[in-house]
């Protein structure tokens, strides 16, 4: 599968990563409802510090798709440390 590099822009900070070409899209949208989640909690829980902003969506985003897809914490923790390296 052909990878293409993917400029990301989450909450004024950028990351370039590595995708495969047919992920690109779902990935740009992803990044997206991310930054709308983050706006979400700093319109609902003013003064906080960005790290907070990023732990309650991750916390958001991991129990969503917990319950809609039924995935095991195991898988999920395991994505989020793949995409750790990622952008890492």
């Amino acid at each position: 599968m052909a990878q293409v590099t993917v400029n990301l822009k989450i909450h004024n900070r950028s990351y370039k990563i590595k995708v495969d070409a047919d992920e690109e899209s779902f990935i740009r949208e992803t990044a997206e409802e991310i930054n709308q989640q983050i706006e979400t909690f700093q319109k609902k829980y003013k003064g906080r510090d960005i790290q907070d902003y990023f732990a309650l969506t991750m916390i958001a985003r991991m129990t969503e798709v917990k319950e809609v897809a039924g995935v095991d914490e195991d898988e999920i923790i395991d994505a989020v440390d793949k995409i750790a390296k990622l952008i890492g």
